[in-house]
């Protein structure tokens, strides 16, 4: 098994794999009631933290920038809390049509389109309904 850190973290995990399941958690619900959020950060392209001063954040704009630091934390997390864990997130129905009728034709076996590009299970919308088209018109 692969893993990217010294305690464990960051482990290969494949996903739908029945002994070891991939969880997924709603970690911007549950980190936004301990951190105030960096406003403009993408003006910034350099960012140091350090565990010697939790919740401080430095950053700078370029590498010859000066240094700015900023306070985010709220209050401090409770040792062993996690977020909610939440169910696979999945494709929007648009983006699962858009794959299987774009996408599918260049996987190359029928089991690799089975497996990325699936019939959607919902019904297809048409391009129509979004303009807000009528249902009685005519589709063809």
């Amino acid at each position: 098994m692969v893993t990217s850190s010294r305690n464990g973290h960051n482990i290969t995990q494949l996903v739908d794999d029945v002994d070891t399941p991939v969880k997924y958690y709603d970690w911007k619900a549950f980190l936004s009631q301990f951190f105030k959020p960096l406003k403009k950060i993408t003006q910034y392209h350099h960012f140091r933290i350090s565990v010697e001063h939790p919740g401080v954040v430095k950053c700078k704009k370029f590498e010859d920038s000066p240094e700015e630091e900023f306070n985010l934390l709220k209050m401090e997390i409770p040792v062993g809390e996690m977020p909610v864990e939440i169910g696979k997130p999945g494709l929007q129905s648009e983006r699962q049509w858009y794959l299987y009728d774009h996408i599918r034709e260049f996987c190359r076996s029928d089991e690799a389109k089975d497996v990325t590009c699936p019939l959607p299970k919902e019904a297809k919308l048409h391009s129509c309904k979004k303009r807000k088209c009528d249902e009685t018109s005519d589709l063809s």
